[in-house]
């Protein structure tokens, strides 16, 4: 198993090789209208010399995305979590830290000094004006990022696919960062059951979260994989299994 966490020493020169690519594509894609569907990832190949496939992972809250992200992982795949990067991308001192402050005040530091995330939660849920500010900050050092683990993977002799599981990969115009889309879908009852069991949150809970989302629809709409999560975990693992095989992991 393996999981990409935190940046080694080196990754901090590849993150500059590769910020002129992904600021200018991904500043412009912060918060779009439309996401963009298929476009050809910068890391899908290199003077004809092959490199890993980017396989972008993505699900609403109860889809079973976590779930697939384990299966994949225990089968031999380099996940790269997005979530732990967008934490990361506002550690106290970054860059990120600071322009939130700047954004929200100072209220959304906690006691330990790092970014409250439930305070600042709190603030931008309902607030869609806050949340594409608090967006156009975090999404671009994201994406940074995320493409500096990628090259520093292909650069360190990686020689299988890699997995990014974002929940939001589409909405943040990241699409152009993998070479597939896979989307981890269940029907809405199927999800409201899952997460009010598992997190002990109201059914109207729930159904704010999931409509606050990107509707599964649209999702599927950009999809290359469908893994289809409604029927059980041996199924789920079959439809995993052979779409790890199809990309060559």
């Amino acid at each position: 198993m393996t999981a990409d966490t935190a940046p080694s020493s080196g990754i901090a020169m590849r993150r500059r090789r590769v910020a002129s690519f992904t600021l200018a594509r991904l500043i412009a894609d912060a918060v779009p209208r439309e996401p963009p569907s298929t476009c050809e990832s910068p890391w899908a190949s290199d003077g004809g010399v092959h490199v890993p496939r980017v396989i972008g992972l993505t699900g609403a809250i109860g889809s079973g995305k976590s779930t697939v992200t384990a299966v994949l992982a225990e089968i031999g795949a380099r996940v790269v979590d997005a979530d732990k990067i967008g934490h990361w991308v506002y550690r106290p001192g970054s860059e990120g830290f600071r322009a939130v402050v700047e954004a929200f005040g100072p209220q959304v530091v906690a006691t330990d000094g790092t970014i409250d995330r439930a305070r600042l939660g709190a603030i931008v849920f309902d607030d869609a004006d806050a949340r594409a500010r608090l967006n156009a900050i975090v999404h671009p050092l994201i994406g940074t990022e995320l493409a500096a683990r990628i090259a520093a993977a292909r650069e360190g002799g990686y020689d299988r696919p890699i997995v990014v599981e974002a929940a939001i990969l589409v909405e943040a115009g990241w699409r152009p960062l993998v070479d597939q889309l896979w989307v981890v879908s269940a029907t809405r009852e199927t999800a409201i059951a899952r997460v009010v069991a598992s997190r002990g949150l109201s059914r109207a809970d729930v159904e704010r979260r999931l409509d606050a989302q990107l509707p599964d629809a649209e999702r599927r709409r950009h999809a290359d994989v469908v893994i289809d999560n409604d029927d059980g975990m041996d199924a789920l693992r079959a439809q995993v299994e052979a779409a790890w095989r199809a990309v060559g992991g």
